[in-house]
């Protein structure tokens, strides 16, 4: 599955994603999609919410541990390349199992009804 954002398509971006068909549209057609607001908001919360989080984490403990050790170097930075490190890492694994999330959230955009031309 991919994040089809937010809003309506042009008709020059198309976007591929799989979603319960209950308008019995067909392949190719321009449809609408729909999909629960607390999906779509635990969605976004593991897609940029857990990276941030991992972020501030990374920032904060790679930081304090750095000092506890008694590291004498440029700490701060290395705790932000660091934590930068984590959040791709976190980024990386969310993308990875996509699907399985979206399983397991409840994930489930359905096509409510096939557009026209002119309705876009």
């Amino acid at each position: 599955m991919q994040d089809a954002g937010l809003g309506m398509a042009s008709e020059s971006s198309k976007v591929k994603i799989e979603a319960i068909n209950t308008a019995d549209a067909n392949v190719g057609e321009l449809v609408s999609i729909d999909m629960k607001n607390p999906d779509v908001l635990k969605a976004a919360f593991i897609a940029y919410g857990l990276p941030l989080l991992v972020l501030i984490a990374g920032v904060l403990s790679v930081g304090a541990g750095l000092n506890a050790i008694g590291y004498r170097g440029d700490s701060e930075i290395v705790a932000g390349v660091v934590s930068l490190l984590l959040t791709g890492a976190a980024y990386l694994i969310i993308r990875k199992n996509e699907e399985k999330i979206g399983q397991i959230i409840g994930y489930s955009p359905a096509i409510t009804e096939v557009l026209k031309h002119g309705e876009i």
